[in-house]
């Protein structure tokens, strides 16, 4: 049976290990060199699994062939327990076992002697470009597996089990990066502005020349450009495309109308080591319910702009994504 790793078992989530998942795990393991890379995979496959059955169940859209850990060629030489959560990140999905050697860090360089709490090893090809870590302790004569926790970020390599945050904090936090709270736009036009968002002059040096110039959207669409008004309030973030070794600065500017009505302009430029924007970079303008309503490809494109009128309360969200890598920045006016 499932031992009791920490004082916290009737916080965790049991699951039962499919007979799908041990046919794919046996699989990936009886295709490795040796028996002690044959049980990570092993391990590793019947965790990702684990999660993936979990949040299916609970309607958290994931793409289990899309992760690391179901690319033959990544799973032969690296460590990997990554499952892709759809539109947020790879997730990574640690086995525990109890006294198991990798559970308990009996790897080179590390003092297991100082420690009185259990742990679990979390290799360097897992230590970035993760959402979070989740630890399944696995049972597999009995067919169980149970959900302990997780961990947003890495302080070390080693996650002490009873210091996990509860699965209860877990689908929160993925529910919060499935909606964030949206850049409340309204309040920038008395000075509040959100945390991550700087002013022009600071991203770029010098700032760039105000485009004005004709583009034709993806529907046909053709907007013209006015330059900017003297009362417009702007803001730029860069957006890093991790997956692909990109990133784009995205600027917003306000200027009011009415007092319910503001117009808005949404602008995509490269950061300032590069001229034109990727080639093939989406920026797409989407309503309240997630329908496109503008989209803009990037082909050798320096500049991309949009203007369009918002009324007070109104949701929109901006998404940009090139290739398999996407982020989207949700506003309400």
């Amino acid at each position: 049976m499932i031992g009791n790793p920490q004082p916290r078992t009737n916080l965790s989530i049991p699951l039962p290990i499919t007979r799908q998942a041990r046919l794919w795990a046996k699989q990936f393991a009886s295709q490795q060199p040796t028996s002690d890379k044959a049980e990570q995979v092993y391990f590793n496959t019947l965790a990702v699994c684990l999660v993936n059955n979990y949040l299916r169940i609970l309607d958290i859209p994931t793409d289990l062939s899309a992760g690391d850990s179901w690319n033959p060629t990544v799973r032969l030489f690296f460590d990997v327990a990554d499952l892709v959560v759809t539109n947020i990140g790879q997730l990574e999905c640690r086995p525990w076992i109890e006294s198991h050697p990798q559970s308990e860090l009996h790897h080179p360089g590390i003092d297991t002697q100082k420690r009185d709490e259990p742990v679990c090893y979390i290799p360097p090809e897992a230590q970035e470009n993760r959402i979070g870590y989740v630890v399944v302790q696995i049972d597999d004569a009995q067919d169980l597996g149970l959900l302990l926790g997780f961990q947003e970020t890495l302080e070390s390599e080693a996650l002490a089990i009873p210091q996990l945050r509860s699965p209860k904090a877990f689908l929160k936090y993925l529910h919060q990066l499935q909606y964030p709270e949206p850049v409340h736009l309204s309040q920038w036009l008395n000075h509040l502005i959100e945390a991550g968002w700087q002013t022009v002059d600071t991203l770029f040096k010098p700032p760039p020349t105000q485009l004005a110039f004709n583009f034709r959207t993806a529907s046909g669409l053709q907007l013209n450009q006015p330059e900017s008004s003297t009362s417009e309030v702007k803001r730029g973030k860069i957006m890093e495309l991790k997956q692909v070794d990109e990133s784009v600065v995205l600027c917003v500017g306000l200027t009011p109308i009415t007092a319910d009505k503001i117009r808005i302009c949404v602008e995509v430029y490269p950061t300032d080591n590069h001229l034109y924007l990727p080639q093939e970079l989406q920026v797409i303008l989407l309503d309240e319910a997630g329908k496109p309503v503008i989209q803009t490809e990037a082909r050798s494109t320096k500049h991309i702009q949009w203007r369009f009128k918002a009324d007070s309360g109104d949701n929109f969200s901006i998404q940009v994504a090139l290739g398999d890598a996407s982020l989207t920045e949700f506003f309400l006016v």
